[in-house]
């Protein structure tokens, strides 16, 4: 078993906390493909913040007159934004990095522009880094709860938490109690008890 670079729990966390259905005739999807896709679920209630940083690739267009016309902010698909590797346009054009700066940390960030955002010739295309942190490992036990929580119900498909989890070797480690949802339900960003500063605030 082997989770993605931007999975939430560890493969030992996974195999520590995660029961398994010994004797159950229930067939699961294998547990670290669970453990992806509540990362990336979990990324989604949260309205685009990533949790681990990794690179991502996106197009925007309609510089001066079009869409991004008149902007001096340019808000990315992620956050928060840790670097940017190259803003290139079709005709290989780029954007400087001294032109603009990374504004905002966790909950949003942005791309503060000297001046008005130059119309590209197609599209813009960014390479950039984003997430709250660097790697699985270094994540806080607030998500770690909330991704055990969400990878049981995903597996389940009840949407059944555990009444309690107790986790260590991680930042802040503690025990947290967490809420039951109706059979049936995946549970909400507020039913794993995640708190709002991961939420990205709407722009």
């Amino acid at each position: 078993m082997s989770s993605a670079d931007y999975a939430l729990l560890t493969d030992s966390e996974v195999n520590t906390y995660i029961p398994t259905d010994q004797g159950s005739t229930l067939k699961h999807p294998p547990i670290d493909k669970l453990n992806d896709a509540a990362a990336l679920k979990l990324e989604d209630m949260c309205a685009g913040t990533a949790f681990v940083q990794r690179s991502f690739t996106e197009d925007h267009s309609g510089g001066l007159r079009g869409r991004l016309g008149g902007l001096k902010r340019l808000y990315l698909n992620r956050t928060p934004i840790v670097s940017v590797a190259s803003i290139t346009d079709d005709d290989s054009n780029t954007v400087a990095s001294t032109d603009y700066t990374i504004v905002g940390t966790l909950g949003n960030s942005y791309l503060e522009f000297d001046g008005v955002i130059p119309a590209p010739v197609g599209r813009w295309t960014i390479v950039y880094t984003a997430g709250a942190f660097a790697t699985t490992e270094a994540i806080t036990w607030d998500v770690t709860v909330a991704a055990l929580a969400l990878v049981r119900a995903l597996r389940d498909n009840s949407g059944r938490l555990a009444s309690s989890s107790s986790l260590s070797g991680r930042s802040g480690s503690r025990s947290r109690t967490l809420a039951s949802t109706r059979s049936g339900a995946i549970p909400s960003a507020a039913d794993l008890g995640l708190p709002n500063k991961y939420i990205r605030r709407q722009v």
